[in-house]
């Protein structure tokens, strides 16, 4: 019996943030026909894929790729630009310390709005007394009004992810980030809307979570970067031949 032949390609994948991410693509590819076997690599964000091209084409494994709620690009056209969707946008760490500083701020501005006042609100009120005079329904539209402008921003990225995998009943890391952000964000906003006894804010969590996983992946983007070129430098470094010395036999 003849066995079929078989090609490789490697498809550069955009969307994986974690080895869920990674779960679904390699069942996506390896349950399209004619898919002989398929790696995927999250490091280096690619897939390598042996498939049968009398059954199926390159093109398939791309549309099987982004049925599962991601998106790829065959080899040919990595040099187009469109492998990196998030190419345009502010830089990760940007984004990440913007956040950060946000949500400390709105830590401090939120001093006021406590139903307790503790040791650090005395000495806050003493150190800022025009923070704790403010009608505290200006603070409360100053952070809705900051938090509601920022999320979109900085947090797109995860947001669209999640929704992603919501369209394809798949759940990642994003999913969770963007449940409890809007439950918090959600909740903050009626209790600015309706204030009412009791109803606290916590726009200072949504934007500080939202800012120390951006940080996560910039510092993992950035460790990403430094091994893949580590290995580079040591692929580089294999010699292209070999000669072999053969004691001749007397």
């Amino acid at each position: 019996m003849a066995i079929p032949a078989t090609e490789s390609v490697t498809l550069p994948v955009v969307g994986m943030t974690c080895a869920s991410c990674q779960h679904h693509v390699e069942n996506a590819l390896r349950s399209t026909a004619g898919v002989a076997e398929a790696r995927v690599d999250l490091m280096a964000h690619r897939a390598r894929v042996t498939f049968d091209p009398a059954v199926v084409q390159p093109e398939a494994l791309v549309a099987a790729v982004r049925q599962a709620g991601y998106d790829a690009v065959l080899p040919r056209a990595v040099g187009g630009g469109s492998v990196d969707a998030d190419a345009s946008d502010a830089g990760p760490e940007l984004k990440a310390y913007t956040m950060l500083a946000a949500g400390a701020a709105a830590m401090l501005l939120a001093m006021p709005l406590g139903a307790e006042m503790g040791a650090v609100d005395h000495a806050l009120m003493r150190v800022f007394p025009w923070l704790f005079a403010a009608p505290q329904s200006a603070l409360r539209w100053t952070l809705l009004l900051m938090t509601a402008a920022l999320i979109p921003w900085a947090g797109r990225g995860i947001f669209q992810n999640a929704w992603r995998g919501l369209l394809h009943r798949t759940t990642n890391m994003n999913t969770l980030v963007a449940l409890g952000t809007s439950v918090a964000f959600l909740y903050s906003a009626y209790a600015t809307v309706f204030p009412a006894p009791g109803l606290q804010v916590y726009f200072d969590a949504v934007l500080l979570i939202l800012g120390f996983l951006l940080l996560g992946k910039s510092l993992e983007s950035r460790a990403k970067r430094r091994a893949m070129a580590a290995l580079d430098s040591l692929n580089r470094m294999k010699p292209v031949t070999a000669r072999r010395i053969v004691e001749a036999r007397r």
